[in-house]
């Protein structure tokens, strides 16, 4: 999960540490993540994760919060 939010901050226009990523922080509002910067975060998690994420997922809703970050991951991806 570590790598997943080392690319978030990568595109994020807030100066914040990995430590600082609450599940709650919206990554539009707080992290300052526009639709331009969320399809670099895409496509940066598909390159370094050697991943695909289906164009069905590809909603800044399933994406909204850290928090939903990371479940996305977790009940998607990783299992």
């Amino acid at each position: 999960m570590e790598k997943i939010m080392n690319i978030l901050m990568g595109v994020s226009s807030v100066n914040l540490e990995s430590s600082q990523l609450e599940d709650e922080l919206s990554l539009m509002f707080d992290l300052g993540i526009d639709s331009i910067k969320f399809i670099e975060f895409i496509v940066a998690l598909e390159e370094e994760l050697g991943i695909y994420i289906p164009d069905e997922d590809m909603l800044m809703d399933n994406f909204e919060t850290i928090g939903k970050v990371k479940s996305y991951f977790r009940d998607s991806v990783i299992s």
